[in-house]
């Protein structure tokens, strides 16, 4: 496992202990995002940008400067893109700034120019992908939240989808079924079909702050981490219903 905090660290997941801190970035760190196929972490740093780490020998393969504020981070697989959200410092617009993985050279910068919100405070937090289609999704911390949908294969914006939980912040994608899960602060969670780009249904009554979120596309479960509440809460996606068992986790989790 891989940890950002205030520096990045390899976990041993057999035994369960840091296996080795490693340096970089101004103490800062916002987020990683793991490269299985490249054996490649990417993590952002507040004040020092994009750092790469080979995670063969654990050391910082590279670093991109010039940028900061970044936000959310994610990688896809398949084509070894990394995506970062942060301010365009060119117009001060939320965007999503797409870089080659092994290069670290940025290829695009796309902005959300979404003409029908206002974002409260920091908006976009969060960035998943669904390798299988190449769509990058970031929801909107709005009231009520929004998702912001980007094409992958052509770095345009596709759309937003609005309606969703309210202060929509964390989210995790179903790539089998095509399906984005997005949890919003005050106790909801809405289900996106991919391939329409359009809500389904918004589960009320969930744990409150579902921060992070994650499904299993295998066993067609959704784990939210409620930040307030110290617990992990069980959605079953076939149903979607909110399972009676709960997992209850240290102080404040976060995903």
């Amino acid at each position: 496992g891989y940890i950002a905090g205030s520096k990045a660290a390899v976990v041993e997941q057999t035994a369960n202990q840091v296996f080795a801190p490693i340096g970089g970035g101004g103490r800062r760190l916002q987020g990683s995002a793991v490269e299985p196929v490249l054996r490649r972490a990417y993590v952002i740093d507040k004040l020092d940008g994009l750092f790469a780490i080979n995670l063969t020998t654990n050391t910082i393969a590279g670093n991109v400067t010039g940028a900061n504020n970044y936000n959310g981070i994610a990688v896809n697989p398949r084509t070894h893109r990394v995506y970062v959200q942060g301010p365009d410092p060119a117009n001060g617009k939320a965007a999503l700034f797409v870089y080659d993985g092994p290069s670290l050279n940025l290829i695009a910068t796309i902005d959300d120019n979404s003409p029908t919100y206002e974002p409260y405070g920091d908006p976009q937090v969060t960035v998943v992908i669904n390798p299988v289609t190449n769509r990058i999704y970031v929801p909107v911390n709005l009231f009520p939240g929004a998702l912001w949908v980007v094409d992958g294969n052509t770095n345009t914006n596709m759309t937003t989808v609005e309606g969703l939980a309210d202060l929509a912040y964390g989210a995790d994608v179903d790539p089998v079924r095509n399906l984005i899960w997005v949890g919003g602060w005050f106790n909801q969670l809405s289900e996106v079909n991919g391939a329409t780009n359009t809500l389904m249904t918004t589960i009320s009554n969930t744990a409150t702050e579902p921060d992070g979120i994650s499904v299993d596309p295998i066993h067609q479960k959704v784990y939210l981490v409620s930040q307030q509440e110290d617990l992990v809460q069980i959605v079953d996606e076939k149903k979607a219903t909110i399972e009676a068992t709960t997992i209850p986790v240290g102080g404040s989790p976060s995903n």
